[in-house]
């Protein structure tokens, strides 16, 4: 009796598994192609459009790369809010797409530009990430 109960328990928990809504990306990479910032505790949140819809993931921040860095760089960048001419090149800790080929982005120091690149720059690369359900 004991024994039978133990194996429909277990059955019951794999299904449980097997449905949850979420699931961990180990074995492939995540492309943080329109943004990448980060929470507390370690962690990031790297959004990846797919084909149809844009998903969220949250990654620990150390698995979590662009070009051996954890930043990205953009070109064509303007200090947000100062009216100040001319463009720089950031290294972007975090970034949101916001149109085309524009993004928001905040350097290491927490300094926030807005970016118009004239190409689609290099992104974070993240593994390890749990897909979070859309609310």
């Amino acid at each position: 009796m004991l024994q039978s109960f133990l194996k429909i328990s277990t059955s019951l928990l794999s299904l449980w598994i097997y449905s949850s809504n979420v699931a961990t990306v180990a074995s492939q990479n995540v492309e943080c192609n329109v943004g990448f910032s980060l929470k507390s505790g370690g962690k990031g949140v790297c959004k990846h459009l797919g084909s149809s819809s844009i998903d969220t993931y949250h990654c620990p921040y150390s698995r979590c790369w662009c070009q051996n860095h954890q930043w990205i760089p953009i070109s064509a960048c303007r200090l947000r809010g100062s009216g100040v001419p001319g463009t720089s090149s950031q290294q972007c800790a975090t970034y949101d797409l916001v149109a085309g080929n524009s993004f928001n982005c905040k350097n290491p120091g927490g300094i926030a530009y807005t970016c118009h690149p004239e190409r689609y720059p290099p992104v974070m690369i993240c593994d390890t990430c749990t897909w979070v359900p859309d609310s």
